[in-house]
């Protein structure tokens, strides 16, 4: 029995003795030949192992550097040491049961090539391929496996991705996991974490379980940089993730029921702070935000719902592009437009995913969007952009997404517009509120949109584009529209305030500025059909107020409103009033307060006014800054006003001040305010001749106008009529009276009532009947000046003639008729007891003799008595003035002075007596010049109180000349030998005589040279052969006639050229010789001294005493018909 034992013993300790042999020595040798024999056989890649050391007493096996690498010895995966110990009461439970797993220094290397393919890809293949497949009809059991205390620490991954150029090391990695089993119902718990080198750590808390599957815990970020991991966007992208990191807390809860995969996570937390990303090779980020934060986020994959309690993000900005072609960078980030995968139509449908977000508030974000679409470029930005909304989503049937946006609340500060250098539109605040937005039915509900603040410029050029409309291409919001259903809008208020129009009309030359532009609208909808109310004023920068209240229905389109105007500068309408009428407005404003209505549609549009309406204060300058009319209020009551006419029953106008002129041709000088119009066409009109064009009527009716009542008070009216010699000139003050029935109807007269005061004691009447828009059908006017004193009412008339008036008195009766275009005038003016006083210094006065006129005009008794008949047809544009034009030479002041001595002497146009004629270079007086002067010495003896004054007058070139050629010629008459008395006529020489050619040749030499005049006969012998000098052959041709030898020896002899004709050369030398012969400094003041003591002479022979002849200095004159003529003076004693 001992030996029993015994030999047991022995037995067990021999066995125990080869087991720790095989333990300690076999197992380790044998795992170091494994480990690179499965490598190649079973991965087909290079394993080896360091030292390997196994306890089989404790089951624990620990081996170092273990290694796995590619075929061609590239690293994959390495582990600096492996601690493994088993538990002995695995076989009796049936399950692999480790009770400590400890790895240390892990390293993975992930390489990615850049076709997409990478080593763990290539790895997973090759295992798939010798693993062992399931019978047919069972499925793969889960091997029963339990692991204690599993730790990983020192970890590194390195990742090396060429295909988007991404590299990252992943270290350290720690995990610590208590117990990792697959055996039913067994969850234990794990710990991982990892810090990646660019920046962060990888957090993981929670407990797991393998049967069954069933996972929960935390996952926590910390700071992980968006950088690398941005690059993979490229795969999606043509944009990437530059900067930013990420920080989150992610609990989840992961189970694996039915075959179906159950993931929840609950209450997560992400942010990001620093988020940029860029376009490739693109010096700044188009997309950048300081701070983003997701929190409460919280998701279902099985009931597919996704919600979030907050979005919150701040400090962004976001730039965006569009091409020349409309396209939007933005919409062209995904590289891939292929759509998704076609699904099996077996497949039942997954049901939709579902989002909410309860709140989303984005606070100072910056807006930039370039368009090139549009020329030239505009750039849109907002300065800072804050957003609140709610939001839900939902996956429709057909695969797109219904969503809403709740709550939606706006502000933005900012807003602008450019092009270029230029700003057209910036907008400080536009704000929205309560807004809800329905993407799938495209439908927008807005409770308020707000505009506070900012400025817009409004440009319209010379063609009449306005620049605001070049900001946005047409073509592409056409092509929008065209792209889906019309978005219906609606909001409960619009609002507009604070914004200031800058306004430019090249085209007329308006700029103006509106200031504190308001508009506010109720309900406002993109449905036309659905009336708006609304409310708008606005001030201007140069004065005046404009305020509206109203409804509109855009579908008709019609509106309705109140309308008032207040203050409004007229100076406004200076560019469009001097398109048309040349007088400048210095002043005035309007004010409209009334009710306005118009509907358009059909045919037939209606505008209709009715209210009140004044203007006040208004000045009219002519040219000049000359005051042509003003007033101080004229104002309207009861106005109707339409398409069809207008209606005043009363106009009143108070505290006017007019100026009325009659110009010398009896035009109005309200008629020299128009701007003619030089096209060609209204040209072409004007030059059609006769009756029939000038009496042709209107293509068209005037626009209807009625005035029932034109009431003046207190006004004042300068009448001036410069059609009656002297001019006559009257301020008419307290002008006060009545036009009624003021119409532009054709038929119809207004009546004129008006009186006034002139001076103290002068009176003005106005009476009579006229269409004032029709002047030439049936005019009727008397206008009646009594007692005016024309010392204090005509300093026109003294500044004319240059002298003050001591005394006066007139009183003028004018009649004006016309019927059916004829003229009738009547007109009597009565001057009493005129008398000048001193002479006035004054630019304007005449420096005629005015004394003269009036000493001539004067009866018996001092009284000037004119009569002053006219008629005519308004169709000829020559009126037939009868009497007017006779009794004009001795009546009409002006041309009294233009021509006193005709006017004495009684002769007619032809008669010139004031001018005493003379040829050129001489002084004798010509017969009818003699004759001239009897008349004037006949005037002279009955009229004692004038005197006459003669000019020394001369032609500085027609006398001149004449002097020249007298000189040369007598020169020339002394050397040809001709009598004394041909010499002193001076004569022009016989250029065909040869002692004359001899004579001229001499001068000629003397003067200029031999040299000259050689150069003189060969330009004649040059010149073209004049038609005496030339013949005609059979063919008709002109052939030169030639000299004879001895006419050749004569010319050469008598040193002339060798022409045939020598006048053309002897006419040149004489008119060199007159062109630069010499005068005396003082040869034409003689001779103009000749003249005029040759006319004093005549008149004093005549019998005028010399005391009453003067003559003035020698002066030039200008010539008259080739004579030159002395003007002689006449003045009073």
């Amino acid at each position: 029995m001992a030996r029993r034992w015994k030999l047991a013993a022995i037995v067990a300790a021999a066995g125990v003795a080869l087991y720790a042999l095989v333990g300690f020595f076999a197992v380790p040798r044998l795992v170091q030949w494994q480990v690179p024999r499965i490598a190649a056989a079973e991965l087909q890649r290079q394993g080896s192992v360091g030292e390997v050391r196994f306890n089989p007493f404790t089951l624990r096996l620990v081996a170092d550097q273990l290694a796995l690498a590619e075929s061609d010895g590239r690293p994959l995966a390495a582990i600096e040491r492996l601690v493994v110990q088993a538990d002995w009461r695995s076989p009796f439970q049936r399950a692999w049961i480790l009770r400590e797993l400890h790895v240390e220094a892990p390293t993975v290397r992930v390489a990615v090539d850049a076709d997409g393919g990478s080593n763990i890809a290539r790895l997973l293949e090759t295992v798939q391929r010798h693993a062992q497949p399931a019978k047919d009809g069972e499925p793969k059991a889960m091997p029963r496996f339990v692991a204690r205390d599993i730790v990983l620490t020192r970890g590194r991954v390195d990742v090396d991705d060429r295909q988007t150029g991404y590299a990252e090391q992943v270290t350290p990695i720690e995990l610590r996991l208590n117990r990792l089993s697959t055996l039913p119902q067994d969850v234990e718990g794990h710990d991982f974490s990892a810090d990646i080198a660019s920046g962060g750590r990888v957090l993981w808390r929670g407990t797991a379980s393998l049967n069954p599957v069933l996972a929960q815990g935390e996952v926590v970020l910390e700071s992980v940089r968006l950088r690398p991991p941005g690059a993979y966007l490229r795969k999606l992208m043509q944009d990437v993730v530059t900067d930013g990191t990420i920080s989150a807390k992610l609990p989840y809860q992961v189970a694996v029921e039915g075959g179906r995969v159950q993931a929840r996570i609950a209450d997560a937390a992400v942010t990001i702070d620093g988020l940029q990303a860029a376009r490739a090779q693109a010096r700044e980020p188009f997309a950048g935000l300081q701070r983003l934060e997701l929190a409460g986020l919280s998701g279902d994959l099985a009931g597919r719902s996704l919600s979030v309690d907050a979005v919150r993000g701040r400090g962004g900005q976001l730039v965006m592009h569009r091409d020349s072609h409309g396209e939007i960078d933005l919409a062209t980030l995904a590289t891939s437009k292929d759509g998704p995968p076609d699904g099996d139509a077996s497949t039942e449908p997954a049901s939709p995913w579902k989002l909410a977000i309860r709140q989303v508030q984005l606070e100072d974000i910056r807006l930039r969007a370039m368009d090139a679409s549009v020329q030239p470029p505009t750039t849109w930005q907002i300065d800072r952009l804050g957003l609140a909304l709610a939001a839900d989503a939902a996956q429709g049937p057909n695969g797109g997404a219904k969503t809403q946006l709740r709550e939606l609340n706006l502000r933005a500060e900012g807003v602008s517009v450019s092009q270029g250098e230029a700003r057209p539109v910036r907008i400080d605040r536009l704000t929205l509120a309560d807004g809800n937005v329905d993407l799938a039915s495209r439908h927008v509900q807005v409770g308020r949109l707000a505009a506070e603040g900012g400025r817009i410029r409004v440009v319209r050029d010379a063609q009449g584009a306005i620049d605001l409309q070049r900001i946005v291409n047409p073509e592409a919001a056409s092509a929008r529209k065209k792209a889906g259903a019309d978005w219906k809008v609606q909001a409960h208020q619009l609002a507009v305030s604070g914004l200031a129009v800058e306004v430019e009309d090249q085209a007329l030359d308006l700029r103006t500025e509106l200031q504190d532009v308001s508009f506010r609208a109720q309900d406002a909808s993109t449905d036309p059909a659905k009336p708006l109310a609304f409310e708008a004023g606005l001030r201007l920068r140069d004065g005046g107020q404009f305020a509206v209240k109203g409804q509109a229905v855009p579908a008709v389109p019609s509106v309705a409103a109140d309308v008032q105007v207040r203050a409004l500068p007229l100076a406004l309408a200076q560019p469009v009033l001097q398109r048309y009428l040349h007088l400048k407005l210095a002043g005035g404003t309007v004010s409209v307060q009334g009710r306005l209505e118009a509907k358009g549609g059909g045919n037939a549009p209606v505008v209709q006014f009715a209210g009140d309406g004044e203007v006040a204060g208004l000045r009219l300058l002519e040219s000049g800054d000359k005051p042509f009319a003003s007033w101080r209020l004229l104002a309207a009551k009861g106005i109707k006003a339409s398409l069809n006419g207008v209606d005043i029953p009363e106009l009143r106008l108070v505290g006017s001040d007019a100026s009325v002129t009659i110009q010398a041709d009896r035009t109005i000088n309200a008629t020299h305010l128009l701007v003619k119009d030089r096209s060609p066409v209204v040209k072409t009109a004007a030059r059609q001749d006769g009756p029939a064009a000038a009496a042709g009527a209107p293509s068209s009716k005037p626009f209807p106008v009625r005035i029932g009542v034109l009431r003046f008070q207190d006004s004042q009216l300068k009448f001036t009529d410069l059609s009656l010699t002297p001019p006559f000139s009257a301020l008419i003050h307290k002008l006060d009276g009545t036009i009624t029935g003021l119409s532009t109807q054709r038929g119809t007269r207004c009546q004129l009532a008006l009186d006034g005061t002139v001076d103290a004691f002068g009176q003005a009447r106005i009476r009579g009947a006229l269409n004032p828009f029709e002047p030439q059908a049936n005019t009727d006017v008397s206008v009646v000046f009594r007692n005016i004193d024309m010392v204090s009412q005509s300093p026109y008339a003294m500044k004319f003639a240059g002298y003050r008036i001591d005394a006066g008195k007139m009183s003028l009766d004018l009649r004006y008729q016309v019927h059916e275009r004829e003229l009738v005038g009547d007109h009597k003016i009565v001057i009493d007891q005129l008398t000048l006083g001193e002479k006035v210094e004054s630019p304007d006065a005449t420096r005629l003799p005015v004394k003269l006129a009036v000493s001539i005009l004067k009866d018996a008794q001092g009284r000037i008595d004119l009569g002053l008949p006219v008629r005519g047809s308004l169709q000829d544009p020559e009126f037939d003035y009868g009497a007017l034009i006779w009794k004009a030479l001795t009546s009409v002041v002006a041309k009294i002075l233009s021509a006193p001595f005709r006017a004495l002497a009684g002769g007619s146009d032809d008669q010139k007596l004031e001018s005493i004629a003379f040829d050129a270079g001489s002084a004798q007086l010509l017969p009818p010049e003699r004759e001239k002067l009897a008349r004037v010495a006949e005037v002279m003896t009955k009229r004692d109180q004038f005197k006459v004054s003669v000019p020394a007058g001369y032609a500085q070139e027609n006398d001149a000349a004449a002097l020249r050629a007298r000189a040369v010629n007598r020169e020339l008459a002394r050397r040809a030998g001709q009598p004394a008395a041909a010499q002193e006529t001076g004569n022009p020489p016989d250029l065909g005589d040869s002692r004359m050619q001899a004579a001229l040749r001499e001068l000629y030499a003397q003067r200029f040279g031999d040299a000259e005049l050689d150069k003189a006969k060969q330009a004649a012998q040059n010149a073209p052969p004049s038609a005496a000098a030339t013949g005609t052959d059979s063919s008709g041709g002109a052939q030169q006639k030639k000299l004879s030898v001895y006419q050749q020896f004569r010319r050469a002899m008598r040193g002339e050229p060798q022409v045939t004709d020598t006048g053309g050369f002897y006419g040149d030398l004489l008119k060199r010789l007159e062109k630069e012969q010499a005068l005396p400094p003082d040869a034409l003041a003689r001779l103009g001294q000749e003249r005029a003591d040759a006319v004093v002479q005549a008149l004093a022979q005549a019998g005028v005493p010399s005391a009453r002849l003067t003559t003035a200095a020698p002066t030039a004159v200008e010539v008259e018909q080739d004579m030159v003529p002395l003007k002689l003076g006449l003045d009073v004693t």
